[in-house]
């Protein structure tokens, strides 16, 4: 049997409170053997001086708590007691729903600290205004993997992905991968807002620039390069200067271009090579060319030098 016990200063409402007691501990069991139910045509009230007020059922498959505690809310349990919300149907279901204000939020919380807070359909944890759908102010563990099934889309239309430094805020140093307007791949290590002149791919014609925004070959880089060692690799190697058959210039030749030209023949001018640039493997071989027409020019001088001296 169930107890209630409450105090007041009217026999009355003693009377009326016992009989409700009563009529809730008991069990009724009709003549056919089955429960038939227990009705009450208007909300249990409680209205003593501490202002607790009650609950009841207003229609039928619903259960109305009407505000009146003390400390806020409308339903409480005081003790060594956990609350468990379940539907065991498989057409069942849990839905905590407030009608009035769709600001107000849902706050599950142990005590004082706050666990969560879920406010117009953002999810905050760690904070009670999340900014965005899943905000969360502190560390975040990902144990194995975060694995996405198909296509993973961060951002909108020109979709990206941004790991920044918040110590500097907005246009600290940052980490971004990005796709512009022009569709071409940015990856960015460097300040935000300065431009994407860090890292660009392009993916339309597999270009990689450093440094710059229009990258014309497969690497380009606008700046110094330092590293131990390059190879160039080429094809067109001049060792035909020494071939029999082998057309070597004449001095005068080389003379008349120098003097016209103002370089030597078959060597970019200083504009060509101040707009262009050179290619390393390409210059390398052309620069031995001459040296190597230059041992032509020097052996047969020293031809011609030794047959004067013999005819001494």
């Amino acid at each position: 049997m169930n107890f209630c016990f409450f105090t007041s200063e009217n026999l009355f409402r003693r009377i009326l409170t016992l009989v409700v007691c009563l009529a809730l501990s008991a069990t009724v069991w009709a003549q056919d053997g089955s429960f038939n139910k227990l009705t009450f045509n208007d909300l249990i009230k409680s209205n003593g001086p501490a202002g607790y007020s009650g609950w009841g059922v207003t229609s039928d498959n619903t259960f109305d708590p009407r505000p009146g505690l003390p400390n806020g809310g409308a339903f409480v349990i005081n003790h060594h007691t956990g609350l468990t919300f379940s539907a065991h149907s498989v057409y069942g279901g849990i839905r905590f729903y407030n009608q009035a204000y769709p600001g107000n939020p849902l706050d599950p919380a142990t005590g004082a600290i706050m666990a969560m807070n879920i406010v117009n359909g953002k999810v905050g944890v760690g904070t009670t205004s999340p900014s965005v759908q899943l905000d969360v102010v502190g560390k975040s563990v990902i144990q194995n993997a975060l694995n996405t099934d198909n296509y993973a889309n961060i951002g909108q239309h020109n979709a990206q992905f941004r790991i920044l430094n918040g110590l500097g805020g907005y246009k600290s140093k940052a980490l971004e991968f990005a796709l512009l307007d022009n569709g071409t791949g940015v990856i960015q290590a460097n300040e935000m807002n300065v431009g994407y002149n860090s890292l660009v791919l392009n993916p339309v014609a597999g270009n990689v620039g450093i440094g710059t925004t229009t990258p014309k070959e497969k690497l380009s880089v606008n700046g110094n390069i330092r590293a131990k060692e390059i190879k160039v690799e080429t094809a067109n190697w001049p060792d035909y200067v020494f071939a029999k058959d082998y057309a070597l210039p004449s001095l005068k030749e080389t003379e008349q271009h120098i003097q016209e030209k103002g370089h030597l023949p078959g060597i970019p001018s200083a504009q060509e090579v101040k707009s262009n640039g050179v290619d390393l493997g390409e210059l390398n071989a052309k620069l031995l060319k001459k040296i190597e027409e230059m041992t032509l020019y020097i052996i047969d001088l020293e031809k011609r030098v030794k047959s004067i001296e013999s005819k001494k």
